[in-house]
């Protein structure tokens, strides 16, 4: 009987230590979650210029291997690093200065047009796209792979000024306090 009882106490033992390891590490998920909040308030604006920052660069990166021409076959592993910056840049521009344009057309119309307002600037975008697109090709023929890519950085470039410089800061503000600061501007 004493081994059943030294069994159980040793199955009591291990269900209580795996209970405190998960409370423990529920605490430290909420700590680092916490502390993950706490940044963001504190850098609201940073995160956005650090990854359009990144875009610039990932942009300028694949436009200076791109530009290399004939060195990229020779040199393998510059291959690999012209196509993972050319990854980077279309990811981050992903989550960052696309999706700005998103954020904005939402924002900088009033309340009574707004529908109409946002579905004009969308098929405008949308166009944008489909322009892009249809010259980049005619584009790299004209004036070659690199420069293609230096002229998308630098337009890139000169998008991340005009939103640092233009678009204001609305986190936590209503689409009524945004629609009254477009009227005081």
């Amino acid at each position: 009987m004493a081994k059943s009882g030294s069994a159980a106490e040793n199955k009591a033992a291990k269900a209580e230590a795996t209970a405190a390891r998960k409370a423990a590490s529920k605490e430290r998920r909420a700590q680092l979650w916490q502390a993950f909040n706490m940044q963001r308030k504190q850098d609201k604006r940073l995160l956005p210029y650090m990854i359009a920052a990144f875009v610039l660069i990932a942009g300028i990166s694949t436009a200076v291997g791109v530009f290399a021409g004939g060195l990229t076959m020779i040199f393998l592993p510059l291959v690999g690093l012209i196509l993972g910056a050319l990854v980077a840049f279309i990811i981050c521009f992903a989550f960052s200065m696309g999706a700005a344009v998103w954020t904005v057309i939402n924002e900088i119309f009033p309340g009574r047009i707004r529908g109409r307002a946002v579905a004009v600037a969308t098929a405008a975008n949308w166009g944008s796209a489909f322009l892009v697109s249809q010259v980049f090709l005619s584009l790299v023929d004209v004036i070659g792979d690199g420069l293609t890519f230096w002229l998308f950085a630098l337009f890139c470039g000169l998008g991340w000024i005009w939103i640092y410089r233009m678009v204001p800061e609305t986190k936590g503000r209503s689409l009524e306090q945004i629609e009254q600061f477009w009227r005081e501007a």
